[in-house]
């Protein structure tokens, strides 16, 4: 009887031995997962980030006033004024346009402008601060092309009454359209040339910024009825 107690007990601490070893390493299994999701979240969080800020150009904004509106201090703004200047007059900034503002995430510094000066270029003001080895302000300009996503986009259709007018019906962008006029104003004349029924391939480059369609880039060729008309613009 003594011996069956004692091996009651043994295998009541056995079994107990046994639970407690599977909720632990279950437990640590589950811990460990907890922590490694959060260690990743936290880098995520840590990466280092620009903030941007874009100020839209209205009607009677000045370069002054945009940049006490974006809360920069006229010694600040001057200074990056004269390092402009000689690459470009942000003076004469356009209505429509923007400033892009790029402040530092942990202490909302500013440590680059850029504004877009047409449609191929823009200027880029840094505080090399943040971009050399250095310890003071210090504000450099340069002018460089716009980085557009180009895309290759094929257009098709049917002349109907004129060339222009197909061109538009099939979803072509108007800029586009004089572009190609422009560039075969010497080959064919988009109001006569084609006649009813001709059908086209219009093959042209299309420009985006942070995914969004900004104009037409080159034109690249042409295949109007019979004719393969090929032009390339730089």
């Amino acid at each position: 009887m003594k011996f069956f107690i004692k091996n009651k007990y043994i295998i009541i601490i056995c079994l107990a031995i046994v639970i407690a070893s599977f909720f632990y390493f279950k437990d640590g299994t589950v811990n460990t997962g907890v922590i490694e999701e959060n260690n990743d979240k936290q880098d995520v969080v840590l990466e280092f980030q620009d903030d941007k800020v874009c100020v839209e150009i209205c009607d009677g904004s000045t370069y002054g006033l945009l940049m006490d509106e974006a809360g920069i201090g006229v010694s600040v703004a001057n200074a990056i004024y004269e390092a402009a200047i000689e690459k470009y007059d942000l003076a004469k900034i356009r209505l429509g346009s923007d400033l892009e503002l790029f402040f530092e995430s942990d202490t909302d510094y500013l440590k680059k402008i850029v504004y877009k000066i047409d449609s191929e270029d823009e200027i880029i003001i840094k505080n090399l601060k943040y971009f050399e080895e250095g310890d003071k302000d210090e504000w450099l300009a340069e002018v460089v092309p716009i980085e557009y996503e180009v895309r290759i986009v094929q257009k098709s259709g049917e002349v109907q009454t004129s060339m222009y007018v197909a061109a538009l019906e099939s979803d072509i962008d108007e800029r586009a359209i004089i572009e190609l006029a422009n560039a075969f104003q010497w080959t064919i004349d988009f109001a006569l040339d084609p006649r009813v029924g001709d059908k086209f391939e219009f093959v042209f480059e299309e420009r985006y910024l942070d995914g969004e369609y900004k104009m037409p880039g080159k034109v690249l060729n042409l295949l109007l009825g019979p004719k393969v008309i090929l032009a390339i613009i730089f």
